[in-house]
């Protein structure tokens, strides 16, 4: 037996590992972000590590603006009744929220925003709170999979302080 000598700089290529990132239809986002956003291409997409059923995505768009993107599960994935109908659920309840704050929000004047204990106060704590949703689709014909678009929030997300955090402090 000869053994063959290999050029030590030579390194064995492995696949990437594949990730959920590779499920998601990047040309059918692209176009759905041209209606929903006119003017504006997306420049990258990153998945972000979540512990939910949705899969969530940061969009960072041309216009150096970011929309997240929740996105539903692999068709890998079995779920419960109740969970199928998730992203809708969290849509509705979105939506229902903006109705309620708006209104109130439309009709005071800015100078009684800054009263507290009123119904205005109330709503403008509120609205800081509910995520604010640019479009939320069902219809798998679209992206093959439900989705919703949402502006980014406010804050941090828990999972990237909770490495600082105490345990009581993460309760």
């Amino acid at each position: 037996h000869q053994k063959m000598s290999t050029p030590s700089s030579f390194q064995p290529v492995r696949p990437p590992r594949t990730s959920l990132m590779y499920t998601l239809p990047i040309r059918r986002l692209r176009d759905i972000l041209g209606h929903v956003v006119p003017g504006v291409t997306l420049i990258s997409v990153e998945e972000i590590p979540s512990t939910r059923l949705p899969r969530l995505y940061h969009l960072n768009l041309s216009d150096g603006e970011q929309l997240l993107l929740s996105f539903a599960p692999s068709l890998a994935v079995k779920l419960l009744r109740h969970e199928q109908t998730l992203l809708s659920s969290e849509a509705a309840l979105i939506h229902f929220l903006s109705c309620l704050i708006r209104p109130v929000l439309a009709k005071s004047p800015p100078s009684s925003l800054s009263s507290t204990g009123s119904e205005v106060s109330r709503a403008v704590d509120l609205s800081r709170l509910v995520p604010v949703m640019v479009k939320h689709s069902s219809n798998p014909r679209e992206m093959g999979y439900p989705y919703t678009l949402f502006e980014p929030g406010v804050g941090e997300p828990l999972s990237d302080l909770s490495i600082y955090l105490s345990r009581p402090e993460q309760r």
